[in-house]
């Protein structure tokens, strides 16, 4: 294959990939409105929300993040070294399958059996009602993370083997089947609607994933041989990243427990205030780092010292060109997007603003958040994995310190996003000083030019954002309508606008950036 086809097939994956986490999000949106208009912020709301999270942190275990980190340099390796038969990999296949049965059968039955010690345990509900709706969801919500990570495995298959269009689309059915079940099922199976719809969502996203990795010749075999080298590098692997991952489950955890013990529906607002600042992040901060990720591993082991400091440095650039008037613009409207996308039906006004409240910390740390991330991924590339989990470990006693500490001092339920956003921030420090500060040939300079000038070409947009609280509009508390998310949608692309003019008068062209990364 020529360079050319190779450059024109990377970009096709890459707005693939883009396209079907902008769907993701949009639909993960979507979803926050069904369940806020049907059950509002409610103790019932406040329960699904806490129980869901439970399965959802571990899929970073069993179904994302650290499974994907391991599985692919295997798998891969299997693939180059056996093109045609493909028995590596297919045997490596199955025995992950035999795995994943070993973990979630007993897993399953032991949560039917504990749950609702289980619940009394990670949560601080007061009433008995909930405690008991929670542990009866759990039973259902385990039974979605055990379908969600058989199909995760089916989608590393198919991003071994460049095939990108099922296993990108696919979780949307998820979603899909969560919205119509709580649309049409809520009113006779209450909170169980949500527990039915994710269940029959993940056997949906497995099917739909696992039809084009049978066409690969894959099969559904259990394979019980674990003691082969590319299970046990599998393994190794793994553990290293599963570390950090249990690290982040257990700290978002604690911030849902530290949530439930505060006022009714501050679950909620948790919950939906997460939704809305990973929208921009997960967008932008995926594209960026799947691009660039395999660059900065490719340049590692080649020794190219300085194709690895110049990727670094981009990848920092570029999360600053996109987050910040991403933060700026969601910052100024929060109120707005929040109230035109939820308020409707239980969820009120005030619920609006008590989500907006953990919003704005978010956003004021979603840029440093991106880039504490994106320099864990680079201690990743180098094959570096103690450094991150130290300091994720700091991380995440620092956020558990000053949430306990806000909370204490009347803060509330923003405790826990201001917690969160200076820990970060502090863990971006950190990071940077202790992997980038010493390199030698890392333009520190050119990256505080870049970075100035994208400040500076942000500040149009913030005044505009000024004088538009300055205006002190309240239409938005008449909550969801057409008019009202039509006027949001306005406003938002006069931001996006603003940002494209000032950006072109700086000379920062962020639609070149990304053609850049995918180029390079």
């Amino acid at each position: 294959m020529s360079d050319t086809e190779g450059s024109a097939g990377e970009r096709r994956n890459s707005l693939v990939v883009m396209c079907a986490t902008l769907l993701s999000r949009l639909l993960g949106i979507v979803k926050a409105r069904v369940i806020s208009s049907v059950f509002g912020a409610s103790g019932t709301a406040d329960v699904i929300n806490f129980t869901f999270n439970i399965p959802n942190n571990f899929r970073k275990l069993f179904a994302e993040g650290a499974v994907s980190a391991a599985f692919i340099p295997v798998i891969s390796d299997g693939i180059q070294a056996d093109p045609d038969q493909l028995e590596r990999p297919r045997r490596l296949f199955g025995t992950l399958i035999a795995a994943q049965i070993i973990i979630f059968v007993p897993l399953s039955v032991l949560t039917a059996l504990w749950a609702p010690e289980i619940i009394s345990f990670i949560s601080d509900f007061h009433e008995p009602a909930q405690r008991e709706l929670s542990a009866q969801l759990l039973v259902w919500f385990v039974l979605f993370l055990a379908t969600i990570s058989i199909a995760n495995i089916f989608a590393v298959v198919l991003q071994s083997h460049a095939r990108f269009v099922a296993q990108a689309f696919a979780p949307l059915l998820m979603s899909l089947c969560v919205i119509f079940s709580i649309l049409f099922l809520s009113s006779r199976l209450g909170a169980f609607s949500m527990a039915f719809g994710v269940v029959a969502g993940g056997f949906l996203q497995a099917f739909a994933t696992y039809i084009p990795v049978r066409k690969l010749g894959y099969r559904l075999w259990p394979n019980l041989q674990f003691r082969t080298p590319d299970f046990s590098r599998l393994i190794r692997a793994w553990s290293s990243v599963a570390f950090i991952s249990i690290i982040l489950v257990l700290a978002q955890q604690v911030s849902y427990w530290f949530a439930s013990a505060l006022e009714q529906g501050s679950v909620t607002a948790l919950s939906n205030a997460i939704i809305f600042w990973q929208t921009p992040y997960g967008i932008f901060f995926t594209a960026i780092a799947t691009v660039l990720f395999p660059q900065l591993s490719v340049a590692f082991s080649s020794k190219d010292e300085s194709s690895w400091n110049s990727a670094v440095c981009r990848g920092l650039e570029n999360l600053c060109m996109f987050m910040i008037p991403s933060a700026l613009i969601l910052f100024f409207l929060r109120h707005e997007v929040i109230s035109a996308v939820l308020q409707t039906g239980l969820f009120t006004a005030e619920n609006t603003r008590m989500t907006a409240k953990v919003l704005t910390w978010y956003l004021a740390g979603m840029t440093f958040s991106a880039c504490y991330a994106f320099l864990q991924r680079c201690c990743y590339s180098r094959k570096d994995y103690r450094l991150p989990l130290i300091v994720s470990l700091g991380v995440t006693c620092m956020d558990i310190f000053l949430t306990y500490l806000f909370i204490r001092s009347g803060l509330g339920i923003q405790s826990l996003s201001l917690a969160a956003a200076i820990s970060q921030f502090l863990g971006f420090l950190f990071l940077y000083g202790i992997v980038l500060i010493p390199r030698h040939g890392f333009s520190h300079a050119k990256l505080v030019k870049k970075s100035a000038r994208i400040l500076i070409a942000n500040v149009p947009l913030l005044i505009c954002g000024l004088l538009y609280v300055a205006g002190n509009f309240t239409w938005w508390e008449r909550g969801s309508s057409m008019s009202n998310f039509f006027a949001v949608a306005v406003l938002g692309c006069a931001g996006l606008g603003c940002s494209f003019v000032f950006y072109r008068i700086a000379r920062i062209d962020f639609v070149a950036a990304i053609k850049k990364n995918q180029e390079k």
